[in-house]
């Protein structure tokens, strides 16, 4: 089994916290609504590319009983805040579990069982981040070019 078991207080007390945001871990674009007006958005996510390695070493099957279940259904992102003290967290707690929104995330699914990250993912985290350093900085180089261009 790929996974290690645990039960839900047993992964908030192993918890750390993490500093990540979802703008930090994706790569933007810009799209320019007119000339004094641009958005930054969010266009991928860096992880994107290692969500089968962290699936497969870096997380852990956690199962809730019901009074943990009721507390955190349809609320990843109080889930993500208790454990890794980041709400932001919560999207990626959802990819994982293959879910697309807050509705996804059941009182059943989460009595059932789902992954969840190690507390000590922050390591990984920051090996990927090292290693995208170079393609992130161009991009965040592209992205303010992109912007100073649609502001002439």
């Amino acid at each position: 089994m790929p996974y290690g078991y645990k039960t839900i207080n047993q992964q908030a007390s192993t918890s750390a916290q993490l500093n990540l945001s979802v703008a930090k871990l994706s790569f933007k674009s810009v799209l320019a609504i007119n000339k004094d007006t641009a958005l930054k958005l969010n266009t991928h996510s860096i992880f994107s590319s290692y969500m089968g390695y962290l699936k497969r070493d870096r997380c852990a099957f956690v199962t809730f009983n019901e009074e943990s279940a009721r507390r955190y259904m349809y609320k990843p992102k109080l889930l993500a805040y208790s454990l890794y003290n980041n709400i932001e967290f919560y999207a990626l707690i959802l990819r994982l579990n293959h879910m697309s929104s807050v509705s996804d995330f059941t009182m059943e699914k989460l009595v059932e069982g789902i992954i969840l990250p190690y507390a000590n993912v922050t390591d990984f985290f920051n090996e990927v981040l090292i290693k995208e350093k170079l393609p992130i900085n161009r991009n965040m180089e592209y992205v303010q070019n992109d912007v100073m261009l649609t502001q002439k």
